[in-house]
């Protein structure tokens, strides 16, 4: 994913915590101290993104083992001008997601797609506008450009993402299997 020139990213890191409270405790523990010095020197001052969500939701849960190899579509989300977040938030969740997964044309290239909604909570923070992520996974890169680029599935996705999100806001990059560091 190297290749496309929009792309400023080099991974993404997914995080887990029970609440926005224990993150931010972990944050202002001392010991963190040593885990941020490091983070400056590895990472560009604006490299790094973060938005807070709540648990993921799935639309497509995909089989218990995904197998290898994997390719994810990480890719942040943002709303239509002119349309209220909640409006999003629903559109998202009730309309969008069930037309992937029960569109045939759509459905047949996915191993596994979820929705993760920004928490309310997180709005107030400022330095991030994205509404929320989705995280799609497909057995390989190919099989993602085959559904961006399937008329039959294109067509029908990029015509309903005119119903509610920016297309000129949205952030995504294409990765390998995850790496998991804490279980």
């Amino acid at each position: 994913d190297y290749e496309r020139a929009e792309n400023t990213y080099d991974g993404v890191a997914i995080q887990w915590y029970h609440s926005l409270e224990g993150f931010h405790a972990m944050r202002a523990d001392p010991r963190h101290a040593a885990v941020r010095a490091d983070a400056a020197e590895m990472f560009a001052p604006d490299g790094v993104l973060e938005v807070f969500t709540e648990p993921e939701r799935e639309v497509i849960a995909g089989p218990p083992d995904l197998g290898s190899p994997v390719t994810k579509l990480i890719c942040g989300v943002r709303h239509k001008p002119g349309m209220a977040r909640d409006e999003f938030h629903r559109y998202w969740w009730d309309v969008h997601g069930p037309l992937n997964r029960d569109t045939p044309a759509v459905r047949k290239y996915f191993l596994r797609y979820e929705q993760n909604h920004r928490l309310d909570a997180d709005y107030e923070r400022a330095g991030c506008d994205l509404d929320g992520v989705t995280v799609e996974w497909f057995r390989s890169a190919r099989a993602f450009f085959g559904m961006a680029t399937d008329p039959e599935s294109r067509d029908v996705i990029r015509g309903d993402e005119e119903n509610f999100l920016d297309p000129d806001g949205l952030l995504w990059m294409l990765t390998g299997p995850p790496n998991v560091v804490l279980d």
